[in-house]
């Protein structure tokens, strides 16, 4: 106990220092030069932006799947965020992109953010499974389907709870595609829930959690619907 007491007096010596010489100042009315301070900074910050080296991203030129006018990439590149966009970003990682240079860009950054903490034969050998081109586009069926309407609409249902005796799983079945995510008990809450599943996204630690926390709820591992896909979003980020 005695080295945290210490430090807790020095910090406040050196906060009573800082706002003695401020009431100095005042006093005799002394003008500090703060712009030559914050200067500095801002030019030591302008150095180390002059200095790195510009990101290169990967680019996927994929079109339009509809004409939709409320899409986000028909709506972006008309506001203010039009600047910051990347649209070419590819949302989905897939055989193309398994090289050893976008794993050297990838590996800086952690969690789902990139590839940080990965091995790359592992990632390669895991992508290497994602080898079609139709493996860029998240919604590939869609232009097989009939009766296809101008937007694809989206349903996105996670596991909070809020649904519960809401009535909504009719309404949520009539979407096009629906999304789960986690821990996705649908036995018995079809009401409430839906009950169609097209992809199911989870990662490592929330599927483990799951299983212990939602099995007296009915959840027993990724819930089986239509033809459906399941994400680990730590690989597809």
């Amino acid at each position: 106990m005695e080295l945290p007491a210490r430090r807790l007096v020095l910090f406040f010596v050196v906060i009573n220092g800082f706002l003695g010489l401020y009431v100095l100042c005042v006093s005799l009315q002394i003008q500090v030069p703060w712009h030559m301070v914050t200067d500095n900074f801002r030019a030591l910050s302008d150095t180390k932006d002059a200095t790195r080296s510009p990101e290169v991203y990967a680019a996927e030129n994929t079109s339009l799947q509809t004409s939709c006018p409320d899409s986000i990439r028909t709506k972006v590149p008309l506001s203010s965020f039009a600047k910051k966009f990347l649209e070419t970003i590819p949302v989905l990682q897939w055989a193309k992109y398994a090289t050893m240079a976008e794993y050297q860009r990838l590996k800086n950054y952690p969690g789902a953010h990139g590839w940080g903490g990965l091995q790359f034969p592992l990632l390669q050998s895991t992508l290497s499974i994602l080898n079609t081109t139709a493996n860029r586009v998240l919604l590939d069926d869609w232009d097989q389907r009939p009766n296809r309407s101008q937007c694809i609409r989206c349903a996105v249902v996670g596991n909070g709870g809020i649904l519960k005796d809401s009535k909504k799983g009719l309404e949520i079945d009539q979407h096009d595609y629906i999304f789960r995510t986690n821990g996705a008990v649908i036995k018995g809450f079809e009401q409430d829930v839906g009950s169609r599943t097209s992809f199911y996204t989870f990662s490592t630690n929330t599927m483990h959690n799951s299983l212990h926390r939602y099995q007296a709820q009915g959840y027993n591992g990724p819930p089986l619907s239509e033809a459906q896909v399941s994400f680990d979003i730590s690989w597809t980020a």
